[in-house]
């Protein structure tokens, strides 16, 4: 006989706290587009056992008890502050920036913070999902508390000024005349939704910088006009290839507007 376990409502005092930062690099440059703005996105490898054609099913789960991890996925560059360290969230963003893509930045600046709660599974640490909510305004949650955990993650959002993406330019300047010679793609077509690369070689990660080899499978340049099509058509896919989490669209689109970027 199956036993059903009873939810009980989630005493906000007793959750862990862990804060996360997600950086916005607005990129300029006449080799790619005479007009557009591009943003910095990577390309992120699917959880361990999680099938990466399911991305649109992460979209919507139905079930608070249903089981979900990290879908294969394009977003910004994002990770945990290192707190043990004494590191600050803009120090984060900075170090995360330059190990997720080998840009170096410049500067940060804090756009804003979006205040959530995770309820993940106990036993296998997957994300079932993440409840937003107003700083001070912690939302009413029913959890169930022998087979789910919970915790509170901030998500810190800045933009970046970029300082050297050298590697990462010369790169992608190569890839854009390999498309095109080979009929894959234009210029006119990367000059007005972006470019970019999947599936890295071992010697492009130390070619680039990137050190997260074991998370990350590509990089793009994502256009700002490719970025808001994709949110009011809610169709999130840059390529065939390339899903982009759609809470990441939305971050962008939101500190792209308070950048001015958006008008």
């Amino acid at each position: 006989m199956k036993r059903y376990e009873k939810r009980v409502s989630l005493d906000h005092r007793d959750v862990p706290r862990s804060e996360t930062v997600s950086v916005i690099c607005p990129i300029k440059d006449s080799d790619f587009s005479p007009q557009e703005v591009f943003v910095l996105f990577i390309h992120n490898i699917a959880d361990k056992d999680q099938p990466p054609d399911k991305s649109q099913e992460w979209l919507h789960p139905d079930k608070l008890d249903k089981k979900y991890g990290k879908f294969a996925g394009g977003g910004l560059p994002t990770g945990g502050v290192e707190g043990q360290y004494l590191e600050n969230p803009g120090g984060a963003a900075i170090r995360e920036t330059k190990v997720e893509t080998g840009v170096t930045l410049a500067s940060v600046n804090h756009l804003f913070t979006d205040n959530g709660i995770i309820i993940s599974d106990k036993r296998t640490g997957a994300k079932i999902r993440r409840k937003s909510y107003e700083k001070g305004r912690q939302p009413s949650l029913q959890i169930l508390p022998r087979t789910q955990k919970t915790l509170d993650n901030p998500i810190h959002v800045f933009s970046g000024k970029v300082a050297d993406w050298s590697k990462l330019r010369q790169f992608l300047l190569e890839e854009k005349d390999r498309l095109i010679r080979s009929g894959q793609t234009s210029e006119e077509e990367i000059a007005n939704t972006g470019i970019y690369v999947r599936n890295l070689f071992e010697e492009e990660y130390g070619i680039l910088g990137i050190e997260e080899s074991n998370e990350i499978d590509g990089i793009a340049l994502i256009s700002v006009s490719a970025l808001l099509h994709m949110w009011v058509s809610r169709e999130f896919h840059f390529a065939k290839d390339f899903f982009v989490y759609p809470s990441h669209i939305s971050r962008a689109v939101t500190g792209l507007a308070q950048m001015g970027i958006l008008t």
